[in-house]
């Protein structure tokens, strides 16, 4: 074998080795980072959408879940206290209460709406208040029933309350 033989077999595999890297081409790279954010896109739109939904979920657990507290409250009391819930549509807000309904009380517990608002309130003036619900010792009674809605322009939920003092 000559010199020359040598060296030309020598540079061979090397120049081989580059002839074969493989490498993306520029349309794959473009295709590949659209599906990506394609996906990345629609991924945060159905974040956001789930997460305007459990704010809204919140808001109408927490207001169920007050109805609920001094209902059960009004029934297994040791004062014999009538508990109750103002409804409060220039603050957005139902706050609960024990005997009677004082503003500001440091008593009161109150559940401010975040995401909804109060839009339709019907309970009968039974109790001569339109936007209270009393609960009567030891029965958990209502005189005051009917319906109030809250919502907003995608979501609203009616809340129900016959004469046992229940809320559905």
């Amino acid at each position: 074998m000559n010199p020359s033989q040598q060296s030309t077999i020598s540079l061979r595999p090397a120049y081989c080795a580059l002839r074969t890297e493989k490498a993306f081409s520029l349309a794959e790279i473009i295709i590949t980072l659209s599906l990506f954010f394609l996906l990345a896109g629609t991924g945060i739109g159905v974040y956001f959408n789930y997460y305007k939904s459990s704010m809204v979920r919140g808001d109408v657990d927490n207001v169920m879940t007050l109805m609920k507290n001094y209902r059960f409250r009004a029934l297994k009391n040791p004062t014999n206290s009538d508990y109750g819930v103002h409804i409060d549509q220039g603050l957005n807000a139902f706050v609960g209460f024990r005997e009677a309904y004082v503003p500001n009380s440091i008593d009161n517990q109150v559940v401010k709406l975040n995401d909804l608002r109060i839009e339709d309130l019907n309970l009968s003036p039974d109790i001569g208040y339109t936007n209270q619900i009393l609960f009567r010792n030891k029965t958990g009674k209502t005189d005051n029933t009917g319906s109030f809605v809250i919502g907003n322009d995608s979501y609203h939920y009616t809340f129900n309350i016959n004469s046992q003092g229940v809320i559905n």
